[in-house]
């Protein structure tokens, strides 16, 4: 029972802690390079929130799952790692932790974002959070 209480608690203040450890650490180099990967984990039951049916990067048939983002620097230093929900397309998570880099990381910049897509489509889902 402790351990769900616990998990709520950081949860509540997931970007509080993220930015505060951010602010921890060394100052980083002026032209500061980001790397994002997204994976994914299936599930064996069904109580979990964000367990849903998607992309199953792990082959396993009949099993929800949840996509997780993890960002770093340059030097691989994790930033921030987030739980998505299972269906969560990865361009949608890729444009989340591009607000992430504004609004908590680099609030004076706007990064910019090289992205192997094929299609005008995503290219533009992409470049939209980078406008803003």
């Amino acid at each position: 029972m402790f351990l769900y209480a616990n998990g709520a608690w950081l949860e509540g203040r997931h970007a509080l802690i993220q930015r505060r450890l951010w602010h921890a650490r060394p100052a980083p180099p002026k032209d500061q390079l980001f790397l994002y990967d997204v994976s994914s984990s299936y599930l064996e039951g069904d109580s979990n929130a964000l367990a849903a049916w998607g992309y199953n990067r792990d082959h396993k048939d009949g099993k929800k799952q949840v996509a997780i983002g993890l960002l770093t620097d340059s030097q691989g230093e994790p930033v921030s790692i987030q739980v998505y929900r299972g269906n969560t397309n990865d361009l949608k998570t890729f444009s989340q932790q591009v607000h992430k880099i504004k609004k908590l990381v680099l609030p004076a910049t706007v990064p910019e974002a090289q992205v192997t897509v094929g299609t005008r489509k995503k290219i533009n889902h992409v470049r939209k959070p980078l406008e803003k």
